[in-house]
């Protein structure tokens, strides 16, 4: 079986990145229905960016490849995406310890959610 990227879909751009990390810290996705909803609305955003879109498990990939990265140590200087996506890490480690039965409202208001 191939792994990888699919032939002709562009890398993630800065501005995939920082989409993909706004969705992720309103959501802040603990299972498979949460980064299903994190795809719908990053590919609400692709579409209207002119973007390709992402299967959930090609974001959810890219997202804990980030939290793997380990922050350098000393004063090197650790990429973005990589310090954010580590706060975002812990937030969801947050939310998974104190799961909230009530209705959550996320603002999601940048990244509407279209489904078909």
């Amino acid at each position: 079986r191939r792994r990888g990227r699919t032939a002709g879909i562009a890398n993630y751009s800065s501005g995939d990145k920082d989409a993909l990390l706004d969705i992720a810290e309103a959501i802040l996705p603990i299972g498979q229905h949460d980064w299903q909803t994190v795809a719908c609305h990053f590919n609400t955003w692709a579409d209207e960016n002119a973007r390709p879109q992402r299967l959930a498990k090609s974001l959810e990939a890219k997202f804990k490849s980030w939290v793997r990265t380990p922050k350098p140590t000393g004063d090197g200087e650790c990429p973005p995406e990589i310090e954010r996506a580590h706060q975002i890490e812990y937030l969801i480690n947050g939310r998974a310890d104190t799961r909230d039965l009530e209705d959550e409202v996320i603002e999601l208001s940048r990244y509407v959610c279209v489904t078909g």
